[in-house]
């Protein structure tokens, strides 16, 4: 029963997680979100923005929303958006398991650019069998 219940849990999560990225992937949607994210926006307010209609704009709403990424609520005859955090946190806490992987990998760019910087004439590599030898870099000559 609990190994059923987490199971479900994770497939909800993984539906979650494909909506979220689904939405973010549209531009007009990744606008919609950095401006309800500074306040509270009706939805006309959101369609006087863009160079659509109501209709159109509550489409990427509806996205939105099913994504659990905003959300809705009404006030006398307004529909007011407001952008929804704990979707954000399910997906920042998905990219955070990825986060050492790549820091790992800049850290070591970073390290390999570092060392060509200098511009040794000689450096250090490994042959096949794990040991150093010096190898001499050659430069082209420019011709006069």
């Amino acid at each position: 029963m609990v190994e059923s219940q987490m199971i479900g849990a994770a497939a909800a999560n993984a539906a979650n997680l494909n909506d979220a990225f689904g939405s973010l992937a549209d531009p007009t949607r990744r606008d919609i979100l950095k401006r309800v994210a500074h306040h509270e926006l009706s939805v006309s307010e959101i369609a006087h923005s863009y160079d659509m209609s109501i209709a159109a704009i509550s489409k990427h709403l509806m996205i939105l929303e099913k994504a659990k990424l905003v959300k809705k609520r009404r006030a006398g005859k307004q529909q007011l958006i407001t952008l929804s955090p704990i979707a954000f946190k399910n997906t920042a806490a998905y990219l955070d398991n990825y986060k050492k992987f790549w820091e790992g990998q800049l850290d070591s760019l970073e390290r390999y650019l570092a060392k060509e910087s200098t511009g040794d004439e000689i450096g250090a590599t490994e042959n096949k069998h794990g040991n150093k030898e010096k190898r001499a870099t050659h430069k082209k000559s420019k011709k006069k």
